[in-house]
């Protein structure tokens, strides 16, 4: 496979997956919440939260510096995609999951996303390439972990299908880590390329896990 075949593919597992549709009229009025898992193209402060506020990179400026006038633990000097999103939707920034333990915290939203995370689990990546992540283990399947213990709190006492259903849920940004790191342990292309299906595979479970 070609270089272009392979950010073909990359683009497409990256692509993000809306899994509830909005059909009232209004869109304002569609959501009561955003629910979002992904890396740091996502990330509203959860690495920079984690870290204790350690990070000498995102901590300081030039990020954050054309919208919020400081760091906000954003991986970009801006507002991310996901910002937009919430406005478009008349709804809050959304708030890292890592940044409170109150029903009144997650009312709007919460984010799992992590700079730095990958598709799949330190472990099952290391078996599959033969390299070992220097990251702690922020994958999507954590993130899953993360919301479930979250849920209780996120719902707060409303029937969960209901909540579900008024929520918008994002499945990425992720999945380029996953191949930034065999990229940068000069692993050869054409073994990267074998990645691909794994890591789309799960990201779909990830998906069809949301759902059910």
């Amino acid at each position: 496979m070609d270089s272009s075949k392979l950010m073909l593919s990359i683009h497409i597992s990256l692509f993000i997956l809306v899994i509830n549709l909005c059909t009232v009229p209004m869109l304002g009025s569609c959501f009561d919440r955003i629910i979002n898992f992904g890396d740091s193209i996502s990330d509203t402060g959860n690495a920079y939260l984690s870290s204790g506020n350690a990070s000498t990179s995102i901590g300081a400026l030039p990020y954050g510096m054309t919208y919020f006038k400081h760091p906000t633990g954003r991986w970009t000097n801006g507002r991310v995609i996901l910002d937009f999103v919430a406005d478009h939707f008349n709804l809050p920034f959304v708030q890292p999951s890592v940044g409170g333990k109150t029903p009144e915290y997650f009312q709007k939203g919460v984010n799992f996303a992590v700079g730095g995370a990958g598709v799949l689990n330190n472990s099952v990546f290391t078996r599959m390439s033969g390299i070992n992540p220097a990251q702690a283990d922020n994958s999507l399947w954590v993130q899953l972990q993360s919301f479930n213990k979250l849920l209780p709190l996120i719902a707060n006492g409303s029937d969960v299908p209901t909540m579900m259903n008024k929520s918008l849920i994002f499945v990425g940004e992720i999945g380029g880590n996953d191949y930034n790191r065999g990229l940068a342990s000069l692993v050869p292309l054409e073994k990267i390329t074998t990645w691909v299906p794994r890591v789309v595979s799960a990201i779909g479970s990830a998906v069809n896990i949301l759902i059910k």
